[in-house]
């Protein structure tokens, strides 16, 4: 399964991206799903295996997420289902 990580601020996503690449982490930036909400438009997708090293990664940067999701297919379309908040 895909996790997904959505942030508050353009700038989170960005660095968040940085941070998480840089920890050797393969995460794509993209458009955050629309049914996610309507605050920041970036999210941070990747595998749920590395969801608890990606958490603290950001933790340890200080860097505010808003929620993390998992991604599946249901359907036609994507479903997402919250897994934590910050």
């Amino acid at each position: 399964m895909e996790a997904v990580f959505t942030f508050n601020s353009t700038r989170s996503a960005i660095e968040g991206e940085r941070a998480l690449l840089a920890a050797g982490l393969p995460v794509r930036i993209a458009a955050k799903p629309t049914p996610l909400g309507a605050d920041c438009g970036f999210s941070i997708f990747l595998d749920e295996g590395d969801l608890e090293a990606a958490k603290n990664i950001l933790a340890e940067e200080g860097l505010d997420w808003a929620g993390v999701w998992r991604k599946s297919l249901a359907g036609p379309s994507d479903a997402y289902s919250r897994l934590t908040s910050p």
